[in-house]
């Protein structure tokens, strides 16, 4: 199962619309809290995480999600609109394996997806 922690509906519809063409399974938070206890409770095959949360920013979430026993190998792309090097460099280093950027082409994120979860259980046959 692929989380999107996503605030934004469209970006959250795009990437799910994206999810659904390629059969994979996905839950959408529409906050870090709300994608913290998801994770917490039940380990995703990824990650796709939105930097610009409301309620903890999503460098924060990067951390606090790496810090949980069941997250430590998990992939975690991380979107935004900030593709600064500044700002990927600090994602990659909070446990971020990839980065997206804002907007979303869909063709890259398929792309990405699929980098991230090769020889795990949710690619699709």
């Amino acid at each position: 199962m692929i989380l999107i922690i996503e605030d934004d509906p469209v970006v959250a519809g795009v990437m799910s619309a994206v999810l659904k063409r390629g059969n994979y399974a996905h839950a959408v938070a529409e906050t870090a809290i709300d994608g913290y206890e998801r994770a917490k409770r039940t380990t995703p095959d990824l990650v796709i995480c939105d930097l610009g949360l409301p309620d903890i920013g999503g460098l924060d979430l990067l951390r606090l999600l790496r810090a949980l026993p069941n997250m430590l190998d998990v992939p975690m792309i991380v979107c935004t609109a900030d593709t600064s090097r500044e700002t990927v460099l600090k994602a990659l280093a909070q446990g971020a394996t990839d980065y997206l950027a804002k907007p979303i082409d869909p063709a890259v994120l398929e792309a990405r997806v699929l980098k991230a979860l090769r020889g795990q259980r949710t690619v699709p046959a």
